[in-house]
């Protein structure tokens, strides 16, 4: 049985609620062969989409994001939110992933951050997972549609590949 061939226009634009460049390229790489536009809030507002990300779990500011996107563009929103949870360290950085070093770290800043507060824990103790929940709500008042998931691993003792983003350089 052969798949059938994608529409060459797509059938629905959902807007991705985040900032992050490097979150868009992968929804529009891995989910290519779907008849999806997939357009960044900022594109569709004119303008940084700005949220407030003060959820206590990932589903919780998944959906956050999303609602907001969607609010403020009236397009089907997806948002997500991932972060590391490290058990030497009582699974922080956890919701504070991209904030873990300070308010406004960058990658490097955080990846040092963790390797700091790692320094003194031996490799058997560096086990942690990566979580990422995903939130979609439309503009028709249903319920939001929220997934999770999360890959097992360990925190390296040094950054390590190119090409990631994020804690990608330590994660093993």
């Amino acid at each position: 049985m052969t798949k059938p061939a994608a529409p060459s226009s797509p059938l629905i634009s959902v807007v991705v609620a985040t900032n992050n460049a490097g979150k868009i390229s992968e929804f529009r790489e891995l989910l290519a062969d779907l008849p999806i536009e997939w357009l960044k809030a900022s594109e569709v507002m004119g303008a940084p989409f700005h949220f407030i990300e003060d959820g206590d779990t990932f589903e919780h500011n998944a959906i956050l994001k999303a609602r907001a996107a969607c609010v403020a563009t009236g397009y089907v929103a997806i948002a997500d939110d991932s972060g590391l949870q490290v058990d030497a360290l009582f699974g922080r950085p956890g919701v504070r992933s991209a904030r873990y070093a300070h308010e406004h770290a960058n990658d490097d800043e955080n990846n040092l951050a963790l390797l700091a507060a790692l320094a003194e824990v031996k490799n058997a103790d560096r086990t942690a997972r990566f979580c990422c929940a995903l939130a979609v709500v439309t503009p028709f008042g249903h319920d939001p549609l929220l997934a999770f998931g999360s890959c097992e691993g360990r925190i390296a003792k040094q950054l390590r590949g190119q090409g990631g983003f994020g804690y990608d350089p330590l994660f093993l």
